[in-house]
């Protein structure tokens, strides 16, 4: 099965009942990157047949407006059936995030953000068997 990857350095693969987004440590996370990082994300939805993502990292979210958390909420809207958990170590929740969240929720995706790798894994209602 092919691995629906982004060229930079992004994993994308498929556990037991989830998708696993895993980024390089310390990624910053690009608005001109943002579109192919949800394309890449619609593929393996399509590729796996699954919904439930695990988007892990330490990320650096700093470049990121406004417009940016609309877009990907919009984006994130597209996938039907999208329930992401964002698990984003040391990132501390903001208004920005909570926009990205209402974006997606009122396109039918679901977002939350978590600190707890297994509160994560619970919201996703997955069991994670690596």
């Amino acid at each position: 099965m092919p691995n629906p990857e982004p060229d930079n350095a992004v994993q994308i693969t498929f556990h037991d009942g989830f998708i696993h987004i895993l980024h390089p440590d310390n990624f910053m996370v690009l608005p001109e990157e943002l579109e192919g990082l949800w394309l890449s994300l619609a593929e393996a939805c399509k590729v796996y047949d699954c919904q439930k993502v695990l988007n892990e990292g330490n990320l650096d979210l700093s470049k990121l407006r406004g417009y940016d958390a609309y877009s990907a909420g919009a984006q994130a809207g597209e996938i039907d059936g999208l329930r992401m958990a964002c698990l984003f170590q040391n990132h501390q929740p903001n208004e920005k995030d909570e926009f990205f969240k209402t974006v997606s929720a009122n396109r039918g995706s679901k977002v939350e953000f978590f600190n707890d790798r297994a509160e994560a894994l619970k919201w996703l209602e997955v069991d994670e068997s690596e």
